[in-house]
């Protein structure tokens, strides 16, 4: 369960929209190989258009999208590939979790009642379960740093085809998420101070490398050890800044 995702918002083609409407569906038992995977909370694809009529008069959308979906992930893992041709420890971690966890790519819209409906398209990274939820914000922010530099290529080539119109790009849509690489620990994802809920910690990392890498004195006061590198609120994972390599080289 958990994970995160990139949304872009926009407009749907008209005769996408699908006005077959179905009561909200009953939840089913989650198969134990769903639950390991982590996309437990993911709805299954049904292959098909979709409107599903909620509590208070809300309507939530799925539109099929295969095609687009096949399009964009193969986009994404192209120019990522591309984009690091020599990957870092860190971003190899990150890498084998793609390569290891499928991504998801949904068309959906929402509308509240008595309002016209929004869309979006949502990339989605699963948590697995909670065991890799910093590997899957990666991905998250990894894909709007491709949104960022190919959106005009992406709606030509990708959306507009398929019906969707995307929203004009600003750069503050960039995922605003902070990273340092820490060799084979993967990233570490800092959170500001002033960004904290009462007790975070400053850092945190994939529970699954934690597990893995138990009694490493890396994995110790990871703000005293890291936080240094971070003062300026920088991400510096491998796509926003090259030429930094590995924390973890200063600690060892």
């Amino acid at each position: 369960m958990g994970g995160y995702a990139y949304i872009i918002p926009g407009k749907i083609a008209s005769g996408l929209i699908p006005d077959a409407e179905q009561p909200s569906p009953e939840r089913r038992p989650v198969s134990i190989w769903r639950r390991i995977l982590g996309r437990a909370a993911l709805p299954e694809s049904h292959g098909a258009s979709r409107v599903i009529s909620l509590p208070g008069g809300d309507r939530h959308f799925e539109i099929a999208a295969a095609p687009l979906e096949r399009a964009i992930l193969a986009d994404f893992r192209g120019w990522i590939h591309e984009s690091l041709p020599v990957p870092s420890k860190a971003s190899r971690v990150v890498l084998e979790y793609l390569e290891q966890v499928e991504p998801a790519l949904y068309v959906r819209g929402m509308q509240r009642a008595e309002e016209h409906p929004t869309f979006y398209v949502q990339v989605a990274f699963s948590g697995c379960s909670g065991e890799a939820e910093v590997s899957a914000r990666v991905c998250a922010h990894w894909t709007s740093c491709w949104y960022e530099v190919k959106h005009e290529q992406i709606g030509m080539e990708h959306f507009l085809p398929f019906g969707f119109q995307a929203k004009v790009y600003e750069v503050t849509d960039k995922e605003p998420l902070l990273f340092l690489p820490a060799g084979d620990l993967g990233y570490l994802e800092y959170t500001p101070r002033e960004a904290r809920f009462a007790g975070q910690a400053a850092f945190d990392v994939d529970v699954s490398i934690a597990e893995a890498h138990e009694g490493d004195s890396r994995l110790g006061d990871l703000e005293a050890l890291f936080g240094s590198f971070m003062v300026d609120e920088r991400c510096r994972c491998q796509l926003c800044e090259p030429t930094f390599q590995d924390a973890t080289a200063s600690v060892v």
